[in-house]
């Protein structure tokens, strides 16, 4: 018969084994989480990098039958906008330096339009830019000429800044797009383009006057969610907004971080995703906003990407974390894909690889993984 002692220390050393097993764990996430950014690097270095070393959209050259959508190769200055940004966020200078000289040699003209997409021979198509795009680039070169104290950078987004000042405002507003073949620009803007800490740069560096940023930023607080969700875009010309008949999350979530950083909240919404993230154990990409139920089986790393990011402005660890679980789970060990997210029949969106970048490092610098 074991004795009590001989059971208290067999107690003793199961407790050990589990502290032991637990710190693995942990300590997985923490080794994995300083590595893993560094794996989706390489995988997009060596897969979704064209020979001009432009990022590539897709994995695959294929051609869409639209000319307006991307194509399997084609290069997207929102791609751009997420590089710069992590290469800032992760003090990477010589990877931000290399990027900067592609935006300059391929995406930016000399009036300082960005095009939304070139093909991946380094050609721009029609001159049309994206607000969004613009703005995440805008930040990422201020706050790089602050961060290396390199006046080049703090002039081109000089010259970006001006140009959206010139080419994108529509009745005192900041609108989704101009194009400049035809000198026109959009009559709308999507609520998820409002990105605060932009706008109110362009503001603090004397782009847009103070009224533009007032009525800008009046459209995001004056928009009022909708079974939860909150409009699509909003009409300058009609006065009005309009919401999607399918909700696309990466929308709603940008919006509702937008709408963080002046202050206002989303219970609603954040109420929804966490039901969601408690009972299912997932997000999906699109919801019917009448029942709630997801109008597709799949799951976006820039989802959870997207997830993270608004927790970390919620100071929701919990949630930033089960997101971060949740978003890993899509980035492949296999030895051809290291490091990449969301691999299917060979071909991934550079988008579903870019953001989850850049989340995981605005977490690391949380201190939660």
């Amino acid at each position: 018969m074991k004795t009590v002692q001989h059971l208290k220390d067999k107690g003793k050393k199961t407790a050990v084994w589990m502290s032991v097993i637990l710190l693995v764990i942990i300590g997985g996430r923490l080794i994995y989480g300083n590595e893993d950014n560094q794996d989706t690097l390489t995988f997009l270095k060596t897969s979704l990098t064209n020979d001009n070393h432009t990022p590539a959209t897709y994995m695959k050259p294929e051609t869409a039958l639209d000319s307006d959508e991307v194509q399997g190769r084609e290069s997207l200055s929102e791609s751009m906008g997420f590089l710069l940004l992590y290469a800032v966020e992760a003090g990477k200078e010589s990877l931000f330096e290399e990027q900067y000289q592609l935006l300059v040699d391929y995406f930016m003209d000399e009036e300082g339009l960005i095009y939304w997409k070139i093909d991946s021979s380094g050609s721009p198509g029609v001159p049309v830019n994206a607000l969004v795009d613009d703005l995440r680039i805008v930040k990422a070169l201020y706050a790089a000429g602050d961060q290396w104290n390199k006046t080049k950078y703090t002039d081109t987004a000089e010259q970006a800044g001006s140009y959206i000042s010139r080419s994108l405002t529509y009745q005192s507003t900041l609108v989704d797009y101009s194009d400049q073949s035809s000198g026109g620009t959009a009559h709308s803007l999507t609520l998820s383009y409002i990105d605060v800490e932009g706008i109110d740069l362009l503001r603090q560096q004397g782009h847009i006057d103070p009224d533009v940023y007032d009525t800008t930023i009046d459209v995001l607080e004056e928009a009022e969610p909708k079974n939860v969700f909150y409009p699509k875009a909003y009409s300058v010309e009609k006065d009005s907004f309009s919401y999607d008949e399918e909700i696309n999350m990466i929308d709603q979530m940008i919006t509702a971080n937008n709408r963080a950083q002046l202050g206002l909240p989303s219970n609603a919404l954040i109420s929804f995703i966490k039901e969601e993230m408690e009972q299912n154990g997932v997000l999906y990409g699109r919801y019917n906003p009448s029942d709630f139920e997801p109008v597709v089986k799949y799951e976006s790393p820039a989802v959870y990407g997207f997830l993270i990011m608004y927790a970390i402005q919620l100071e929701d660890k919990e949630l930033a974390l089960k997101a971060y679980d949740r978003m890993t789970a899509f980035r492949s060990n296999h030895m051809s894909y290291r490091g990449g997210y969301s691999i299917h029949e060979g071909n991934t969106h550079i988008f579903d690889n870019l953001v989850p970048l850049l989340a995981i490092e605005k977490l690391k610098h949380t201190g939660w993984i």
